[in-house]
């Protein structure tokens, strides 16, 4: 109960019925746990007060009517009178004030409609989907980059990356945490083709980390994604030592100085590399041959 002994109300008015929330919310917003303070302006300043009536709140359309008592006040400033309330784990929707009306020593203030629409958002952000940023579909050999971005249903504030699971074919979980990029509502990571990846890629989901929206809802990373297609394979069996391998259609250049598209290099060997023994030896048959039938030459103007 707040103490004192009259108000001359004749001429006074609520001039202002707003709600206050923490300075460091998003606008017009608050989550499970934030503190609020509905403040009724006055035209004139307010003194010896005895009594003050409570006043009903809703929130959301289809929320139970809350009523804040006399222990709800927070402060009687000279002119202000503030009600506060700590928002609930159930609390959804639009925060409104049902009473219409505040006693105040018998007199009754007509309370105007709130200067400000809050909106209570007590749902954490949600993983949607994955995709294959700037990754075309098909075969990947070892060394290759892919990057795999998820998206989230809203903004959110990445204060701990979570751990991106993936696997080959049959292959063991592998676990990325490289980040090329993120988004206000998605995160892209990147991983490097390595030996032994073979298969299909199967992007398995998200542990760990620390993710919230704007407001602070906190989302669950302990996410398993539905397993579809995702068009990526990863082929380290067949690759061969000092090959290039490049995503997309870029050019490389082979040992030859041929241009080879689609992002391969030949293997192509050149030519008579493969028969350079034979040579060699044919080489030497030859000069033998030839020492030989100089040798028979000489011989033979001796005679003569």
């Amino acid at each position: 109960m707040v103490s004192c002994t009259s108000v001359h109300a004749a001429a006074n008015q609520i001039q202002v019925a707003a709600i206050v929330i923490p300075s460091d919310n998003p606008e017009n917003t608050v989550k499970p746990g934030d503190q609020i303070t509905i403040a009724l302006t006055f035209q004139n300043n307010l003194t010896n007060i005895e009594s003050v009536s409570t006043l009903q709140i809703k929130i959301g359309a289809n929320g139970e009517t809350k009523t804040l008592t006399n222990k709800s006040i927070e402060a009687i400033s000279t002119n202000t009178i503030e009600f506060v309330y700590t928002i609930s784990e159930n609390d959804s929707g639009i925060i409104d004030v049902v009473s219409e009306n505040i006693t105040i020593d018998d007199q009754e203030y007509p309370i105007p409609e709130l200067s400000n629409v809050v909106t209570v958002d007590n749902v954490a952000p949600e993983v949607v989907q994955y995709s294959m940023d700037n990754t075309e579909p098909g075969e990947y050999k070892e060394g290759e980059k892919i990057n795999i971005s998820i998206l989230f249903n809203e903004n959110v504030v990445i204060e701990n990356t979570p751990t991106l699971s993936i696997k080959f074919g049959d292959g063991n979980s592998k676990s990325v945490t490289k980040v090329s990029s993120s988004s206000r509502n998605s995160i892209t990571y990147e991983y490097i083709i390595t030996s032994g990846d073979n298969g299909e890629l199967q992007v398995l989901g998200l542990t760990g980390g620390n993710i919230s929206d704007e407001v602070g809802n906190i989302t669950s990373l302990d996410v398993e994604f539905e397993q579809t297609s995702t068009s990526i394979t990863a082929n380290t069996s067949t690759s061969t030592s000092g090959s290039t391998n490049n995503v997309g259609n870029n050019n490389t250049t082979n040992v030859n100085g041929n241009s080879i598209g689609n992002g391969t290099t030949s293997n192509k060997i050149l030519p008579f590399a493969g028969n350079s023994y034979f040579i060699i030896i044919a080489i030497i048959l030859v000069s033998i041959v030839a020492s030989i039938s100089y040798i028979n030459y000489k011989k033979y103007i001796g005679i003569k």
